[in-house]
């Protein structure tokens, strides 16, 4: 479906009252999309984030992390990181093993009501870098486990310089064909092809928009924390800006905050929960499909800095933080609207 063509959320469930995703055993459409639809989180492992998270990570972990999202936190969805993360095979392919790890966790997600939205696909313009998406695609062709494919996490950083961003364009091209036409223009899944999103900053939506390629989810990551103009000062006004701001460039597509948090390293446990609020609030009222706090869980060991290890939800300790009741409180409230 070409962006332009994308109708809004209220259009995509004005026909009839949508299926909850928890029901729903196919792959997830705009129709299944409503306020408040998608209770996600960000995740890694505490003990093994980032590469490890594929290489080094108990099966158990995986799925004591579920339980406690699912069950504490009313969570239904889960962003991960995969393509970087993964060794390559000589002609480019991902490794299989890697692929069965992804299956694996994907198997965990779903005995606990979760699905994923998978980010981190290869946009340079190479025949190894189409060939490692090609095979993450067709392993997955018409999988309802998998909620959406993130393009790419924050191409451009925070300025949005220094990056084409007609690569996000040919690898949603790339996405389109693998899931909908095929090499050869035949159709290749019964299954409806999956949702689109690509995780950007503010300014990233409107270079998306400048080279024809929003996606059907549009994301932003909102990290406007400090400072005068910030969250912590602004409140609820800050927040409201930021999707406003968003909405200018996007129109009415279905959009949803992939990222948000505060290090309780550099903050108290009550400002990150003065944060939490101000963005749940306003992502409420604002009618956003839905939300992904960075992270479930704090990272252990000395590898990362205090302030990447301590945004999580849940300390190192396994306790709650008042933001993580909060939130569950919240998404309780969502799951409960149907």
């Amino acid at each position: 479906m070409a962006a332009d063509d994308l109708p809004s959320a209220a259009q995509s469930s004005s026909e009839s009252t949508p299926v909850p995703l928890s029901e729903l055993t196919r792959v997830v459409g705009l129709a299944n999309l409503r306020a408040g639809s998608i209770r996600g989180v960000n995740y890694y492992p505490c003990h093994t984030p980032w590469s490890g998270m594929w290489r080094d990570t108990p099966d158990s972990v995986w799925d004591e992390d579920m339980a406690r999202a699912a069950e504490k936190l009313h969570v239904n969805a889960v962003r991960i990181f995969v393509e970087d993360l993964m060794p390559r095979l000589d002609n480019g392919q991902i490794d299989p093993k890697s692929l069965a790890r992804l299956d694996r966790f994907l198997e965990i997600c779903e005995g606990h009501g979760i699905r994923a939205v998978v980010c981190g696909f290869q946009t340079d313009d190479q025949p190894r870098s189409f060939s490692a998406n090609r095979s993450l695609l067709a392993a997955h062709l018409g999988d309802p486990r998998v909620l959406m494919w993130d393009v790419e996490n924050e191409p451009g950083g925070a300025s949005c310089q220094n990056y084409d961003y007609r690569r996000i364009a040919r690898t949603l091209e790339q996405i389109e064909q693998t899931e909908v036409t095929g090499d050869r223009g035949e159709k290749v899944a019964e299954a409806e092809p999956h949702l689109t999103t690509v995780g950007v900053h503010h300014c990233g939506n409107a270079r998306l928009r400048e080279v024809g390629a929003l996606p059907d989810v549009v994301q932003y990551h909102e990290f406007g924390n400090d400072g005068e103009n910030g969250i912590l000062q602004r409140g609820n006004a800050r927040v409201r800006w930021s999707i406003e701001k968003t909405r200018a460039v996007t129109g009415t597509r279905p959009l949803m905050i992939g990222e948000f948090g505060l290090p309780t390293s550099d903050y108290s446990e009550a400002e990150q929960l003065k944060l939490y609020q101000h963005v749940l609030d306003v992502s409420e009222a604002e009618g956003l499909v839905g939300t992904f706090p960075w992270c479930l869980v704090e990272f252990a060991g000395e590898r990362l800095s205090p302030r990447e290890r301590t945004f999580g939800l849940f300390d190192t300790k396994n306790r709650l933080k008042p933001a993580g009741e909060l939130l569950a409180e919240k998404y309780r409230a969502w799951s409960n609207k149907g």
